[in-house]
Parts: C-alpha cells; sequence; structure tokens
C-alpha cells in the first residue's frame, strides 16, 4: 500500500505508524503535476489506484485555476499514468463538494 499526498505533516505520518494493515509507504506527489504523478505510477506499477485527490468547492471558488489542476488536470494525470503503465483498475470517488 502506498498513500500518495503533496504532503505528511509529522502528527499525520505519527497517525501511519499505529497502521497495523502491513507496510505502508509514503510518496509525496502533487496530481497537478504530470510527471510527479507519471514517476510515482512508473515505479510502483500498481494493480490498482484509488483516487481521491480533490480541492473542495469553496477552495475552488476562491482559487479556479488550482481548483482546475487538481481536479479536473489532476485526475487525467492519473488515468493517463495508469492507461500508460497498464494499470487494470482504478477507483476515481467525488462528492458534491468537490
Amino acid at each position: 500500500v502506498i498513500l500518495a499526498d503533496r504532503q505528511f505533516p509529522a502528527e499525520y505520518q505519527r497517525g501511519l505508524d499505529n497502521i497495523q494493515v502491513g507496510h505502508v509507504e509514503t510518496a509525496e506527489v502533487d496530481v497537478s503535476q504530470w510527471s510527479s504523478v507519471e514517476r510515482l505510477v512508473e515505479r510502483v506499477r500498481p494493480d490498482g489506484i484509488v483516487h481521491l485527490a480533490a480541492l473542495l468547492s469553496g477552495a475552488c471558488e476562491r482559487d479556479p485555476i488550482a481548483g482546475f489542476d487538481v481536479n479536473v488536470q489532476g485526475t487525467f494525470h492519473v488515468l493517463e499514468a495508469a492507461r500508460r503503465s497498464n494499470v487494470q483498475k482504478i477507483v476515481a470517488t467525488s462528492s458534491a463538494a468537490a
């Protein structure tokens, strides 16, 4: 299991230490940056990806460019990296707030 996020604050990392499901790796990845996503997917070659990265509507209203970069372009980056690496399963979720 690899958890990817833009950053992992110390308190979050301490919480990960309490997970009892085997080895959990963290990777700092920004979905709005193609090369960041491509490098991780190429290195890991996962069987599947659960894509949860999104900015909520309030953040998107304050910064529409960041909203597009993360919510639209970021999703494209994940899907394209998965396609290029032949990832067979992808789960993408959303909500009324994203």
